[in-house]
């Protein structure tokens, strides 16, 4: 026999699943000659991490690209988890490029609402006892030379609050109700990665 709790988390579960027809994507078409800017938001529960792509042309975003693991049965702490979802997006950026290899991009930003993970990254030189960490630190410092030694594209890692994080619904649970509520943050991330970087600092 099924648990009671765990009956009543499933039939929740298929409510939400069986409205998900009466949620529609619109269909937008990046353009091959337009210059592009690409957004990389990362995020980590204790359940899972990830990221979640955006393009940005002419002022205008679309979503193009999500990812999310479960994470480690070993109980990585959460901020171990919000590096991985950062080391996750860098390491998918090549597939993300050849997938838009007709389309000019000069800009990448990958974007965590986690201020000590961005530090870490953003330190010249980084002290720590915790192996795992710090070779992961080494990795998407590689995997950023690469990219710029590659394809002629500067990583720049930036910082964000959580509420203007869509990664944040891929790494918790989120009803059907809660989702509709936040669709145009999901499907075309914050509202400031259509402006000028200059106006960013609102942010903080």
């Amino acid at each position: 026999m099924v648990p009671q709790g765990m009956s009543s988390v499933w039939r929740t579960l298929a409510k939400d699943l069986s409205a998900l027809d009466s949620v529609s994507f619109p269909r937008r078409v990046i353009d091959e000659g337009k210059y592009t800017k690409l957004f990389f938001f990362c995020d980590a529960s204790k359940a899972a991490y990830g990221f979640v792509v955006y393009a940005v042309q002419d002022g205008n975003s679309s979503l193009v690209f999500a990812k999310a693991k479960m994470a480690p049965l070993q109980g990585k702490s959460l901020p171990t988890l919000e590096l991985l979802a950062v080391f996750l997006a860098m390491k998918c950026f090549p597939f993300i490029k050849e997938s838009l290899k007709d389309i000019p991009i000069k800009d990448v930003y990958v974007i965590t609402d986690a201020q000590v993970i961005l530090s870490l990254i953003l330190a010249d030189f980084v002290q720590t006892k915790n192996v795992f960490v710090r070779n992961r630190l080494q990795n998407i410092a590689q995997m950023s030379e690469k990219v710029k030694s590659d394809f002629n594209i500067k990583i720049n890692f930036q910082y964000t609050s959580t509420d203007d994080n869509p990664a944040d619904y891929i790494t918790r649970d989120l009803t059907i109700k809660k989702f509709k509520e936040k669709f145009s943050l999901w499907y075309e991330g914050p509202k400031w990665i259509r402006q000028e970087e200059s106006s960013w600092c609102h942010r903080e």
